[in-house]
């Protein structure tokens, strides 16, 4: 059996090549502890939290009038009171008993400001993300997942 033997040298230069492991730590507890930042608590704009108020409220009681009434012609015509009434009953079991609120932010599409909401449903479920598009202070788009 040979045994291979290393000059000093290269083992020091090798030694001083590679970062300390404190330091490898340092810099992975600062990445880490950036990351579990809280979220912001940005608010959304008055008019877009009115809206999405009122659609919430209308799709929980089932008031198409009201639903209607806070949304452009296109989405009238395409929500129609059936599908308001199907929608009421998936979302009931889920926020029927209330949620917490989370504004995420907006962003622009098509000439449409795109407004992001998470939903923490007091009855324990999943939460549940909406979309809501506006346009001209109307809704142009409202989407629950």
């Amino acid at each position: 059996m040979k045994i291979l033997h290393l000059p000093a040298t290269h083992d020091a230069a090798h030694r001083r090549a590679r970062p300390p492991r404190l330091l490898a730590a340092a810099l992975l507890a600062a990445a880490l502890s950036s990351a579990a930042q809280p979220p912001t608590t940005a608010a959304a704009p008055a008019a877009v939290q009115s809206t999405f108020d009122t659609l919430m409220d209308a799709t929980l009681k089932n008031d198409a009038t009201r639903f209607h009434a806070a949304c452009h012609d296109e989405i009238r015509s395409a929500v129609t009171a059936e599908k308001l009434t199907g929608v009421n009953t998936a979302v009931q079991p889920v926020l029927g008993q209330g949620w917490r609120t989370q504004y995420l932010g907006s962003y622009r599409k098509t000439g449409m400001d795109v407004h992001l909401f998470k939903l923490d449903p007091a009855a324990g479920e999943d939460d549940v993300l909406v979309v809501l598009a506006m346009r001209g202070g109307k809704c142009a788009g409202f989407l629950l997942q």
